[in-house]
Protein backbone atom coordinates (compact mmCIF):
# COMPACT_ATOMS: atom_id res chain seq x y z
CA UNK A 1 0.00 0.00 0.00
CA UNK A 2 1.18 3.53 -0.78
CA UNK A 3 0.33 4.78 2.68
CA UNK A 4 2.47 2.24 4.54
CA UNK A 5 6.19 2.03 5.16
CA UNK A 6 8.90 0.83 7.55
CA UNK A 7 11.41 2.56 9.77
CA UNK A 8 14.22 0.03 10.17
CA UNK A 9 17.33 0.13 12.33
CA UNK A 10 19.56 -1.96 14.52
CA UNK A 11 18.55 -1.36 18.17
CA UNK A 12 19.99 1.71 19.93
CA UNK A 13 20.48 3.64 16.68
CA UNK A 14 18.10 6.53 17.37
CA UNK A 15 14.93 4.95 16.02
CA UNK A 16 12.67 6.08 18.87
CA UNK A 17 13.67 9.72 18.45
CA UNK A 18 12.99 9.98 14.70
CA UNK A 19 9.90 7.80 15.03
CA UNK A 20 8.44 10.16 17.61
CA UNK A 21 9.16 13.21 15.45
CA UNK A 22 7.48 11.60 12.44
CA UNK A 23 4.53 10.49 14.55
CA UNK A 24 3.96 14.10 15.65
CA UNK A 25 4.23 15.19 12.01
CA UNK A 26 1.55 12.69 11.01
CA UNK A 27 -0.76 13.47 13.92
CA UNK A 28 -0.42 17.22 13.59
CA UNK A 29 0.11 17.52 17.34
CA UNK A 30 2.55 16.57 20.07
CA UNK A 31 1.50 13.10 21.18
CA UNK A 32 2.07 11.40 24.51
CA UNK A 33 5.20 9.26 24.54
CA UNK A 34 3.24 6.21 25.72
CA UNK A 35 0.85 6.51 22.76
CA UNK A 36 3.58 5.96 20.18
CA UNK A 37 3.11 2.21 19.69
CA UNK A 38 -0.68 2.58 19.93
CA UNK A 39 -0.81 4.94 16.97
CA UNK A 40 2.18 3.67 14.97
CA UNK A 41 2.85 -0.07 15.02
CA UNK A 42 5.99 -1.61 16.43
CA UNK A 43 6.57 -5.06 14.86
CA UNK A 44 8.00 -6.21 18.18
CA UNK A 45 4.97 -5.03 20.21
CA UNK A 46 2.05 -5.30 17.80
CA UNK A 47 -0.35 -6.07 20.63
CA UNK A 48 -0.22 -2.34 21.54
CA UNK A 49 -1.27 -1.12 18.09
CA UNK A 50 -4.81 0.18 17.60
CA UNK A 51 -5.58 0.14 13.84
CA UNK A 52 -8.88 1.92 14.45
CA UNK A 53 -6.86 5.11 14.97
CA UNK A 54 -6.77 6.15 11.32
CA UNK A 55 -3.48 7.76 10.28
CA UNK A 56 -2.67 9.27 6.86
CA UNK A 57 0.47 7.11 6.74
CA UNK A 58 1.24 3.98 8.76
CA UNK A 59 4.93 3.77 9.65
CA UNK A 60 5.96 0.44 11.14
CA UNK A 61 9.00 0.27 13.39
CA UNK A 62 11.26 -2.74 12.87
CA UNK A 63 14.64 -3.99 14.02
CA UNK A 64 14.45 -7.07 11.77
CA UNK A 65 17.12 -7.05 9.07
CA UNK A 66 14.76 -9.08 6.85
CA UNK A 67 10.98 -9.31 6.86
CA UNK A 68 8.47 -10.74 4.40
CA UNK A 69 6.55 -7.48 3.94
CA UNK A 70 9.47 -5.12 3.21
CA UNK A 71 9.67 -5.51 -0.56
CA UNK A 72 6.68 -3.47 -1.74
CA UNK A 73 6.87 -0.71 0.90
CA UNK A 74 8.84 2.48 1.35
CA UNK A 75 11.76 1.98 3.70
CA UNK A 76 13.63 4.42 5.92
CA UNK A 77 16.86 2.83 7.15
CA UNK A 78 18.69 4.49 10.04
CA UNK A 79 22.22 3.55 11.04
CA UNK A 80 24.63 4.88 13.67
CA UNK A 81 28.32 4.60 14.51
CA UNK A 82 28.62 1.02 15.74
CA UNK A 83 30.80 2.05 18.67
CA UNK A 84 28.06 4.28 20.05
CA UNK A 85 25.51 1.54 19.37
CA UNK A 86 27.64 -0.99 21.28
CA UNK A 87 27.97 1.34 24.27
CA UNK A 88 24.27 2.24 24.28
CA UNK A 89 23.20 -1.40 24.07
CA UNK A 90 25.62 -2.30 26.84
CA UNK A 91 23.94 0.24 29.12
CA UNK A 92 20.56 -1.12 28.12
CA UNK A 93 21.71 -4.55 29.28
CA UNK A 94 23.38 -3.01 32.34
CA UNK A 95 20.04 -1.69 33.53
CA UNK A 96 18.56 -5.12 32.88
CA UNK A 97 21.11 -6.56 35.28
CA UNK A 98 24.12 -7.73 33.27
CA UNK A 99 27.26 -8.11 35.37
CA UNK A 100 29.69 -8.13 32.47
CA UNK A 101 32.25 -5.38 32.05
CA UNK A 102 31.89 -3.44 28.80
CA UNK A 103 35.04 -4.94 27.22
CA UNK A 104 33.78 -8.45 27.86
CA UNK A 105 30.33 -7.62 26.50
CA UNK A 106 31.82 -6.03 23.37
CA UNK A 107 33.88 -9.12 22.61
CA UNK A 108 31.56 -11.92 23.72
CA UNK A 109 28.19 -10.53 22.67
CA UNK A 110 28.11 -7.44 20.49
CA UNK A 111 30.78 -8.62 18.06
CA UNK A 112 30.47 -12.40 18.37
CA UNK A 113 26.70 -12.88 18.58
CA UNK A 114 24.83 -9.64 18.07
CA UNK A 115 21.07 -9.94 18.54
CA UNK A 116 19.95 -13.13 16.86
CA UNK A 117 16.24 -12.36 16.85
CA UNK A 118 16.91 -9.25 14.74
CA UNK A 119 19.22 -10.93 12.26
CA UNK A 120 22.67 -11.02 13.84
CA UNK A 121 25.28 -8.38 14.53
CA UNK A 122 25.28 -4.63 13.97
CA UNK A 123 27.77 -5.15 11.15
CA UNK A 124 25.57 -7.70 9.36
CA UNK A 125 22.48 -5.56 9.84
CA UNK A 126 24.04 -2.38 8.43
CA UNK A 127 25.76 -4.19 5.55
CA UNK A 128 22.40 -5.62 4.47
CA UNK A 129 20.81 -2.16 4.11
CA UNK A 130 23.16 0.83 4.03
CA UNK A 131 24.33 0.40 0.44
CA UNK A 132 21.08 -0.55 -1.26
CA UNK A 133 20.26 1.44 -4.38
CA UNK A 134 16.50 1.60 -4.59
CA UNK A 135 14.16 4.58 -4.99
CA UNK A 136 11.92 3.10 -2.28
CA UNK A 137 14.72 3.12 0.32
CA UNK A 138 15.84 6.27 2.13
CA UNK A 139 19.10 5.91 4.09
CA UNK A 140 19.88 8.12 7.12
CA UNK A 141 22.82 8.16 9.49
CA UNK A 142 22.24 9.21 13.08
CA UNK A 143 25.10 11.69 13.14
CA UNK A 144 23.56 13.69 10.30
CA UNK A 145 20.15 13.48 11.97
CA UNK A 146 21.68 14.84 15.17
CA UNK A 147 23.62 17.65 13.47
CA UNK A 148 20.99 18.71 10.90
CA UNK A 149 17.73 17.50 12.35
CA UNK A 150 15.40 19.81 10.46
CA UNK A 151 16.87 19.14 7.02
CA UNK A 152 16.92 15.37 7.53
CA UNK A 153 13.30 15.35 8.72
CA UNK A 154 12.30 17.64 5.87
CA UNK A 155 13.89 15.19 3.42
CA UNK A 156 12.12 12.23 5.03
CA UNK A 157 8.78 14.04 4.91
CA UNK A 158 9.32 14.70 1.21
CA UNK A 159 10.28 11.06 0.60
CA UNK A 160 7.12 9.83 2.34
CA UNK A 161 5.01 12.54 0.68
CA UNK A 162 3.58 13.73 3.98
CA UNK A 163 1.63 16.96 4.22
CA UNK A 164 3.09 19.33 6.82
CA UNK A 165 4.81 22.71 7.21
CA UNK A 166 8.38 23.69 7.99
CA UNK A 167 7.17 25.64 11.03
CA UNK A 168 5.49 22.55 12.47
CA UNK A 169 8.60 20.43 11.91
CA UNK A 170 10.68 23.06 13.73
CA UNK A 171 8.21 23.11 16.63
CA UNK A 172 8.34 19.33 16.98
CA UNK A 173 12.14 19.29 16.89
CA UNK A 174 12.29 21.95 19.60
CA UNK A 175 10.04 19.82 21.79
CA UNK A 176 11.82 16.51 21.14
CA UNK A 177 15.49 17.47 21.35
CA UNK A 178 17.88 15.15 23.17
CA UNK A 179 17.78 17.17 26.40
CA UNK A 180 14.01 16.68 26.49
CA UNK A 181 14.39 12.94 26.00
CA UNK A 182 17.04 12.76 28.71
CA UNK A 183 14.73 14.62 31.11
CA UNK A 184 11.68 12.41 30.58
CA UNK A 185 13.80 9.23 30.57
CA UNK A 186 15.28 10.07 33.95
CA UNK A 187 11.88 11.07 35.30
CA UNK A 188 10.51 7.69 34.23
CA UNK A 189 13.44 5.93 35.90
CA UNK A 190 14.76 4.42 32.68
CA UNK A 191 18.34 5.64 33.16
CA UNK A 192 20.68 6.46 35.99
CA UNK A 193 21.45 10.16 36.33
CA UNK A 194 25.14 9.71 35.59
CA UNK A 195 25.18 7.21 32.75
CA UNK A 196 22.97 5.90 29.98
CA UNK A 197 21.12 8.17 27.59
CA UNK A 198 23.51 10.79 26.23
CA UNK A 199 22.62 11.11 22.56
CA UNK A 200 25.66 13.02 21.40
CA UNK A 201 27.67 11.24 18.68
CA UNK A 202 31.09 10.06 19.78
CA UNK A 203 30.22 9.11 23.35
CA UNK A 204 32.23 5.94 22.85
CA UNK A 205 35.45 7.98 23.07
CA UNK A 206 34.95 8.49 26.80
CA UNK A 207 34.52 4.81 27.61
CA UNK A 208 36.27 2.67 24.99
CA UNK A 209 39.76 1.53 25.92
CA UNK A 210 42.41 1.38 23.21
CA UNK A 211 42.01 -2.39 23.09
CA UNK A 212 38.21 -1.99 22.73
CA UNK A 213 38.73 0.35 19.79
CA UNK A 214 41.27 -1.94 18.12
CA UNK A 215 39.01 -4.96 18.59
CA UNK A 216 36.04 -3.16 17.09
CA UNK A 217 38.03 -1.71 14.18
CA UNK A 218 39.62 -5.05 13.31
CA UNK A 219 36.11 -6.48 13.14
CA UNK A 220 34.22 -3.69 11.34
CA UNK A 221 36.85 -1.23 10.11
CA UNK A 222 36.21 -1.85 6.42
CA UNK A 223 32.49 -1.18 6.85
CA UNK A 224 33.16 1.87 9.01
CA UNK A 225 35.41 3.35 6.34
CA UNK A 226 32.76 2.73 3.68
CA UNK A 227 30.35 4.67 5.88
CA UNK A 228 32.93 7.48 6.25
CA UNK A 229 33.59 6.96 9.95
CA UNK A 230 37.12 7.52 11.22
CA UNK A 231 39.21 5.28 13.45
CA UNK A 232 39.79 8.01 16.00
CA UNK A 233 36.83 10.30 15.45
CA UNK A 234 33.20 10.63 14.55
CA UNK A 235 31.64 11.01 11.13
Amino acid sequence: MENEGYLISFPRSGCTWIRYILACVLCGRIIEREKLSVLFPDLHRLELYDPSQKMPFVLYKSHFSHYKDYEDKKIIYLYRDGRDVALSYYYFKYFEGTEKAFSQYLKDEFISIGIKRYGGTWKEHVESWAFKKDKKIFIINYEELYANTFQVIRNVVTFLRLNTTDDWIQEIIKFTNINYWRKISRKAGWYDKQIGLKGEPGGWKKEFSQSDLDLFWNWAGDLMKELNYKYGGIK
